[in-house]
């Protein structure tokens, strides 16, 4: 099936996955995709213009790796003192259990900062990026995001209801 990637900040224990809702997660995706973008801003330093997305350059300073799944030596990435943990078990799992989930956050950021309509068009092409958008309306109240669909997206409730019955994604808060 492959090595899956994300981008891991191990000073705030945060991560997000390299395809950010939107594009792949694989090797192929690094450097290509709403992920890497997102990943650039957090990177930014802080005498950029931020556009009204707080968490631009907050990452800057701190120690960030791309962490694929099948990797197994955390002390390789001094993680295991990062995260008080010495155990043999696999590094992404080390990231799972102990970094929060910064996609949502991450999306909001992008299109806070790069304007909605990019985005809007990349979630006419995208399913998961849609339900993505929808559920941190719906979820997290975030009115600028309902701004977007509102203005970009006919009908976007039933839209959205159509794909969760679908299928199921887990979105977390921004």
């Amino acid at each position: 099936m492959g090595e899956y990637y994300e981008y891991v900040n191990i000073d705030r224990r945060e991560r997000f996955s390299v395809g950010l809702y939107a594009d792949g997660i694989k090797r192929f995706a690094l450097g290509r995709t709403l992920g890497s973008r997102a990943f650039h801003l957090l990177l930014l330093g802080t005498t950029e213009d931020t556009r009204g997305a707080e968490r631009v350059g907050s990452w800057m300073g701190d120690r960030v790796g791309v962490i694929g799944d099948h990797v197994n030596q955390p002390e390789a990435f001094e993680i295991e003192s990062a995260f008080d943990d010495s155990s043999e078990r696999p590094l992404s799992e080390l990231v799972h259990e102990r970094c929060r989930d910064l996609a949502s956050a991450a999306l909001v950021m992008l299109i806070r900062h790069d304007g909605a309509g990019q985005y809007a068009e990349r979630a006419r092409e995208s399913d998961h990026l849609f339900v993505a958008l929808a559920e941190i309306v719906q979820r997290y109240q975030q009115s600028d995001i309902r701004y977007l669909l509102d203005t970009h997206f006919d009908e976007w409730r039933a839209r959205h209801s159509r794909l969760v019955q679908e299928r199921w994604t887990d979105v977390p808060p921004p």
